[in-house]
């Protein structure tokens, strides 16, 4: 802590003040009224420049916690988005199986058949096709259909099966069971 002494002219008079200075002890022995103007303005000087630092610090401070909140709301925000696609694949995946399942029950199961569907979903169709154990079905990618949809053939002719066209067609069937 620092102690500061002004003098002024004039009959002394005492007066103790504390700031972030330190203590002050003035004594007025008649000196222009200035000095203690200047000294006034420069010790508030000194507190604005403390409050400025210091909201300045704040602001820091703050900006640093709005940082990692959004960074935790983009994490957030990037898992949800993956357990939609997640859910998106689920769905396509069982869309395509039943498209399948249905696209195959139309074509006998006497001669050779082929599935075709979207480069990604070859491997799981492969492998949903072996759970069923029965005579070799191939499955080719084919690039041009959407992603749960698929066309299977034979020599007799083929099928293709697809949610564009399933949706145009499902007024008709529920209007055919009422």
């Amino acid at each position: 802590m620092t102690n500061f002494k002004l003098k002024f002219n004039a009959p002394v008079v005492s007066l103790a003040l504390c700031s972030p200075l330190g203590r002050m002890r003035i004594e007025d022995s008649g000196a222009s009224p200035d000095l203690e103007s200047n000294r006034l303005n420069s010790e508030a000087l000194l507190i604005l420049q403390q409050i400025s630092q210091r909201l300045d610090t704040l602001e820091s401070e703050l900006q640093a916690q709005l940082q990692h909140q959004q960074r935790e709301i983009l994490s957030k925000a990037a898992e949800i988005a993956q357990m939609i696609v997640q859910s998106d694949e689920i769905l396509i995946q069982s869309q395509l199986e039943n498209f399948v399942r249905s696209c195959l029950g139309t074509i006998p199961a006497t001669t050779p058949r082929s599935v075709h569907v979207h480069p990604e979903y070859v491997t799981p169709i492969q492998s949903w096709l072996k759970q069923f154990g029965s005579e070799p079905i191939t499955v080719h990618p084919d690039a041009s259909l959407a992603p749960g949809d698929c066309r299977v053939e034979s020599a007799e002719g083929g099928v293709a099966a697809t949610l564009e066209a399933f949706l145009e067609t499902l007024p008709q069937l529920i209007q055919s069971e009422k």
